[in-house]
């Protein structure tokens, strides 16, 4: 049985550019960090940059003087 045509959902095109025009604005403005903020953040990234890369350098640097002491004997 075919149901009546009051029971049947709104055609999806007719609504659509209703939401479209509901949706259009300016979008939310940026808030930057300030100097100070962003200098300390640089600092802690170098600080982290410095102790990783250190870790690997002495990590390599022991593993090649181990290799060279062992390697003559």
């Amino acid at each position: 049985m075919p149901t009546p045509a009051a029971q049947e959902p709104p055609a999806q095109s007719a609504s659509r550019p209703a939401q479209i025009a509901l949706r259009q604005g300016y979008a939310p403005q940026v808030s930057y960090a300030g100097f100070w903020i962003r200098l300390v953040a640089y600092m802690v990234d170098a600080m982290i940059l410095a102790v990783s890369i250190t870790g690997v350098a002495v990590t390599i640097a022991i593993v090649v003087q181990a290799a060279l002491y062992w390697g003559n004997r």
